[in-house]
C-alpha cells in the first residue's frame, strides 16, 4: 500500500532519506553488538530510542537544507560535494514541499532532537559530551559543503562521525561508560565510510586509485579486529578478500562511466556486507564466551 505524496506521513518519510538508512543502522547495531561482546550490556529499548532519535535528527537537518538550498538534500551535502556546482544539471528525483511547511517542520524536529539530547546527561556526562561533539563535527562538515571546500578533511569528518562517534554513542547508552577498544574496532566501518563518500565525489579513474588503497587500509584494520579478539571466527571477515580482489583485476566491470556508476554501488555492497558480517561474529563470538 503506497502512501499518498499530499500527506504528513509521505513528506515525513521523505525527508527521512531512505537511502542513508542502512549507512545510519549499521553502526548503530554494530554499537550495540560491541556492548553486548564487551561488557555484556544490551537494551532493546534503548537501540529503538537510539534509532528514533537519529531518525528525528535526519529530517530535521534534511529540512533545513532543502529550506535554504533549493533541490539539496543531505544526502547530497554528505556524499555529492560538486552536487551544488551542477545543480542545474542534476536530474535526480526532488519532491517540492512548501517552505513554510519545511520551516515549521524543521523547527518541530530540532525542538525534539534537542529535548531527546538532554535526556542523554542521565544515562552519562561523556555520552553528552560526545553527542555535543558530534554535532559540532556536523556543523562544520555542512559549513564546508555550503562553502565548496575540497579537501581530504572532508573524508575524516564523514569517517570519524559515522564510524567511532556514532558507534561510542550507541555502545556508551548501553552500556554506560566509555571504551576505548570500541575506536579501535570502529576502524574499518570508519574507513568504510570513508570510501564510500571517496568514490562518490571523484572522477572514475581518480577514484579508483584511492579506493585501492583504502581497501588495503580496510582488510589491514580486519588484522587488528583479528589480534584484539584472538578468535579464529574473525577470520572470516576475509572472506569476501578472493571477491574484491577479482573485481580489482577486472576494472572495466568495476568502473563504469553510465548512470548505474558501479563502483559507488560495489563500495555500498562491501560496506553493508563487511559491518553486518562483522555484528554476526561478534554477536556469536559472546555466544561462545557464555
Amino acid at each position: 500500500m503506497s502512501i499518498k505524496e499530499n500527506t504528513l506521513i509521505y513528506k515525513l518519510y521523505y525527508l527521512s532519506l531512505k537511502d542513508i538508512w542502512l549507512d545510519i543502522l549499521l553502526p548503530i547495531l554494530l554499537g550495540a553488538a560491541l556492548a553486548l561482546n564487551l561488557s555484556s550490556q544490551f537494551n532493546i529499548i534503548y537501540l529503538l530510542i537510539t534509532l528514533f532519535t537519529l531518525l528525528v535528527f535526519i529530517i530535521a537537518a534534511n529540512s533545513w537544507i532543502q529550506y535554504f538550498f533549493d533541490k539539496a538534500n543531505l544526502y547530497q551535502f554528505i556524499y555529492q560535494l560538486h552536487f551544488l556546482k551542477n545543480k542545474k544539471k542534476s536530474t535526480a528525483k526532488y519532491f517540492e514541499i512548501e517552505k513554510k511547511e519545511l520551516f515549521l517542520i524543521a523547527i518541530i524536529f530540532t525542538l525534539l532532537t534537542i529535548t531527546l539530547i538532554f535526556f542523554t546527561i542521565n544515562i552519562s556526562n561523556i555520552l553528552f559530551i560526545l553527542i555535543i561533539s558530534s554535532l559540532l563535527l556536523f556543523f562544520l562538515y555542512i559549513f564546508l559543503q555550503v562553502k565548496i571546500i575540497d579537501s581530504y578533511f572532508d573524508e575524516f569528518i564523514i569517517g570519524l562521525l559515522g564510524g567511532p562517534m556514532l558507534i561510542s554513542i550507541s555502545y556508551i547508552i548501553h552500556s554506560g561508560e566509555f571504551n576505548l577498544a570500541v575506536i579501535l574496532l570502529s576502524l574499518p566501518i570508519a574507513l568504510f565510510i570513508i570510501n564510500l563518500r571517496w568514490v562518490s565525489q571523484h572522477n572514475n579513474k581518480y577514484s579508483f586509485k584511492g579506493f585501492k588503497v583504502l581497501l588495503l587500509l580496510i582488510y589491514a584494520s580486519f588484522a587488528l579486529i583479528f589480534s584484539y579478539y584472538n578468535n579464529v571466527l574473525f577470520l572470516l571477515l576475509y572472506i569476501s578478500l578472493p571477491f574484491v580482489m577479482t573485481k580489482i583485476k577486472n576494472k572495466e566491470n568495476l568502473l563504469s562511466y553510465n548512470k548505474k556508476y558501479k563502483i559507488v554501488s560495489f563500495s555500498r555492497k562491501l560496506y553493508y556486507y563487511s559491518t553486518i558480517l562483522l555484528i554476526t561474529l561478534l554477536i556469536l563470538d559472546y555466544i561462545t564466551s557464555i
